[in-house]
């Protein structure tokens, strides 16, 4: 089992994305941190903790039925605790502020800066878990229903190239 969290600790923690090491003004670092503050992109860090944390219980039940509920409390409890406290010491803002930097210049941080402090900004921020939820599920349905269609057709294209998929 502890291989098994370690694991998905490590996928989630090892991101694709590596910022160059570039040298960021510390203007533009300073805009930076306000953007990501102001636009809820720190936020995600919490919604991602969330996130890994059912995906991680969902394979840890899967391969231990037996563990008691108080286990998935634990792991809970302490995978929120701990991404907390980095957010807190800023590792992921200072993550963030050099892949921003490679694609805002100052004065588009300081356009974004007036759309996220403007009314609509501020209501974007607050909706956008919400919009992204249930666009995320509407994606799900329409998948769902499309779905047949693609297998269909891409069975047929095969077949007709005499690809058997079976």
């Amino acid at each position: 089992m502890k291989k098994l969290i370690v694991s998905a600790l490590l996928m989630f923690l090892v991101s694709p994305l590596s910022a160059q090491d570039s040298e960021v003004s510390d203007e533009l670092e300073r805009k930076l941190g306000e953007l990501l503050i102001e636009s809820g992109a720190l936020s995600l860090g919490e919604q991602m903790a969330e996130l890994f944390v059912a995906q991680m219980s969902q394979a840890i039940r899967q391969s231990r039925p037996d563990l008691p509920p108080v286990a998935f409390d634990i792991i809970r409890e302490e995978t929120i605790s701990i991404i907390n406290e980095e957010l807190d010491r800023g590792s992921f803002q200072s993550m963030l502020i050099p892949i921003y930097a490679q694609f805002y210049t100052i004065d588009e941080v300081d356009e974004l800066l007036a759309f996220y402090r403007s009314p609509i900004g501020k209501k974007t921020v607050n909706i956008l878990p919400e919009l992204t939820q249930e666009s995320s599920q509407a994606g799900e349905r329409w998948g769902m229903l499309i779905g047949p269609t693609i297998g269909a057709r891409i069975s047929t294209r095969l077949a007709e190239e005499g690809i058997e998929l079976d």
